[in-house]
């Protein structure tokens, strides 16, 4: 048995890389603005203290909740999958840009109605959005979404 946590991961990286290699094969524009790569990282505190030239993006499992949900021992399951976008900042990449580009990426995952590996998107959570004070110490654009997903185990 797999954790659904990895495999919605890897749901999530198939979805957004797919989608920009089909605009590009069809020569459409960029379904973000910007072109960039989906991974999944073993450790997303190392990709987050690292410094990025280019635009990564970054999913890795970050926990999950469960509640009894009848008398057989069903459960109502939440998983929780961090989304770690980074970048260095520069005229072509901007801290408003990049903030855009979190947002167009959220707003994708949620209106595709999607399941991933099986699971129900239920919601989104900032949890880190850069601001001008930590972005000019670094010049590195970070932003850690936290997206969950349901289902019955």
């Amino acid at each position: 048995m797999t954790d659904p946590g990895e495999d919605i991961c890897d749901a999530l990286v198939e979805y957004l890389n797919t989608l920009q290699t089909t605009a590009q094969d069809n020569d459409e524009e960029k379904p973000f603005g910007f072109t960039f790569e989906a991974k999944k990282t073993q450790d997303i505190q190392e990709e987050f203290e690292r410094e990025h030239a280019d635009l990564k993006v970054f999913f890795a499992p970050f926990g999950e909740t469960e509640h009894k949900a009848g008398r057989g021992g069903e459960a109502l399951i939440t998983w929780d999958v961090s989304m770690l976008v980074v970048r260095r900042l520069d005229v072509n990449g901007t801290r408003e840009q990049l903030n855009g580009l979190v947002y167009s990426i959220r707003r994708n995952i949620r209106r595709s109605r999607l399941k991933m590996a099986g699971r129900t998107y239920v919601g989104a959570e900032t949890v880190i959005k850069s601001t001008p004070a930590e972005t000019s110490q670094r010049m590195q654009f970070v932003s850690v979404t936290r997206l969950s997903y349901e289902g019955m185990d």
